[in-house]
């Protein structure tokens, strides 16, 4: 669920109340504070394995759980698709979001 797009739109419509009512806005909160956790206070950016294996903030023996073809470790955050909605209207067109 894309969190930050429904907050939008719930303020957008001045129900910003109902959303705050809702599981999906401490689901939210705990998103956010994830992302924070992960990024870097100097610099803003995402910790990456590169740079922790670098820094030895890491132990020796760790492998990065997400590697390419190459074994090289992948940039963070990773971003996945899980779901695309293809939707149908009366006038029989279609769009996919």
């Amino acid at each position: 669920m894309d969190y930050v797009k429904t907050k939008q739109l719930y303020e957008e419509i001045g129900q910003i109340k109902k959303l705050e009512e809702t599981a999906d806005f401490s689901r939210y909160k705990k998103e956010l504070k994830w992302y924070e956790d992960v990024k870097s206070k100097q610099t803003g950016e995402y910790y990456q394995a590169n740079e922790l294996i670098r820094r030895d903030l890491v132990a020796k023996t760790w492998k990065p759980p997400h590697i390419d073809k190459n074994g090289e470790p992948l940039e963070y955050p990773l971003k996945y698709i899980n779901g695309i909605y293809r939707v149908r209207i009366a006038d029989m067109s279609e769009w996919e979001y």
